[in-house]
């Protein structure tokens, strides 16, 4: 909720959590109880509500998803025609499953993920409609983006990759989500020849293996100033520090070492402190 508020102000009226008990509920949810009881949370675009049945951050965030999505809508009537554009075939017809059907029944029609990520779909039940479309992008990016960084990257999923550079446009994902992930794919990979070398006992030129660290930092922080307001500051100043502790362990650098406890302070004061990384910088590892 944070996090959406500070990207666009959430305009959510309430979030309820649903009872066991029918009676209970609002009259929203009776009534979708009727028509379709497999469901992990809904949105009620009139009454901007909320309504959860399992208490996961995903369905969380999918639902947060619908409520900004159609407040762009509003705003925004260009915004489904761009999107529309990008989910269609060559000959001009819609992926998307009929609308007029059951969502869950009409996703399950067709469950073979791997085509549909084909046709630039996340997951099968991103192909109901646009706003589950988006919302399962959403909810990837925020809960599971090394999944979506896999379709993009290594898959090469071009489909799917308009589709975030849309939704970054719009401020429905993160505006530097992709170059975040470029720079953890980078980090990554930094990092496992770093773990190579501390296994072998292995010493590269100090120079070099400086430098090659160095590269990356400069451009991580540089990533920071380019997006003042980015929820990634954590995650980047981890790694830094990460980086800088190894040059020390390897080289006995003092000013590395210096480096590092100066990259945690800056991760420790971000504005957004993700839980992992926030206690992984205090020294608890899970």
């Amino acid at each position: 909720l944070y996090l959406e508020n500070r990207k666009s102000d959430i305009t959510v009226s309430e979030v309820e959590l649903e009872s066991s008990n029918y009676l209970e509920n609002s009259l929203f949810t009776q009534m979708w109880r009727i028509f379709m009881d497999d469901y992990g949370g809904l949105y009620d675009p009139d009454d901007k509500k909320i309504s959860l049945r399992e208490t996961s951050l995903g369905v969380m965030v999918h639902e947060i998803a619908h409520n900004q999505t159609y407040k762009i809508l509003e705003k925004n009537s260009e915004f489904q025609i761009e999107w529309c554009a990008l989910t269609k075939d060559e000959n001009g017809r819609s992926y998307y499953l009929k609308e007029s059907k059951n969502a869950s029944s009409d996703a399950d029609l067709i469950n073979d993920e791997s085509y549909n990520n084909k046709l630039g779909f996340v997951t099968n039940y991103a192909r109901t409609n646009l706003f589950e479309d988006i919302a399962e992008i959403v909810r990837c990016a925020e809960t599971d983006p090394r999944m979506l960084k896999g379709l993009i990257f290594d898959g090469k999923n071009n489909k799917i990759l308009e589709k975030v550079l849309l939704l970054q446009k719009y401020n429905l994902i993160s505006k530097d989500f992709l170059e975040y992930m470029q720079i953890e794919e980078q980090f990554n990979s930094l990092e496992q020849n770093c773990d190579y070398l501390v296994s072998t006992s292995y010493k590269p030129e100090k120079k070099d293996h400086h430098k090659e660290i160095d590269n990356f930092i400069t451009h991580s922080n540089e990533h920071i100033q380019k997006h003042p307001e980015t929820k990634y500051a954590i995650n980047i100043h981890s790694m830094n520090a990460k980086l800088y502790v190894f040059l020390n362990q390897t080289y006995g650098s003092k000013t590395a070492l210096e480096n590092a406890i100066t990259e945690s302070k800056k991760g420790l004061m971000s504005e957004y402190k993700e839980t992992s990384e926030y206690l992984g910088l205090l020294g608890y590892r899970s």
